[in-house]
């Protein structure tokens, strides 16, 4: 490899640690808060919410505050991504990717609990602002949210309910 090539490849390596130093900065600031989903506490009894992500590296988030699931579990999104989309300027992308919004779904039950039972969730609680061409607040997306916790959060790692 040529110096360009060394030097572009150390680039990329810098902003790479860089940016895993920043989710490992937000991932203990949130487990400071009494928040790390990943802190061995009892879940939280509270309703979802939004943190503020410091990258779009949901995933490296997630399995910086909770190393021991990496490859056991999907990440997950509580409000989903495809908000940003659908409703754009009701969530940012910093609040859809922080650690408060992600839940880990054991890959074994992926397919019929996330692509399955919370789609449809999802797609019924969506119909009638799509058909209204109306938005829902982040109110109501958090409480959404909140409501499929409550229903399949005790299957989720760590367990939301």
């Amino acid at each position: 490899m040529g110096k360009a090539g060394t030097i572009a490849r150390a680039a990329d390596e810098a902003a790479a640690a860089a940016d895993a130093a920043r989710v490992g900065e937000e991932a203990a600031a949130v487990g400071a808060r009494g928040n790390l989903a990943g802190s061995g506490a009892a879940p939280s009894s509270r309703g979802a919410s939004f943190g503020q992500a410091t990258s779009n590296n949901y995933r490296a988030t997630f399995f910086a505050a909770n190393p021991e699931l990496d490859g056991q579990v999907v990440v997950h999104h509580a409000v989903e991504q495809g908000v940003l989309t659908k409703f754009p300027g009701v969530v940012s992308e910093t609040e859809i990717h922080s650690l408060e919004n992600l839940r880990g779904i054991p890959k074994e039950i992926n397919a019929d609990v996330h692509l399955s039972k919370i789609r449809v969730e999802w797609n019924r609680f969506y119909k009638p602002f799509l058909e209204s061409g109306t938005r829902p607040t982040q109110e109501q997306l958090l409480q959404k949210a909140t409501e499929i916790d409550n229903k399949f959060g005790s299957q989720f790692r760590p367990r939301v309910r």
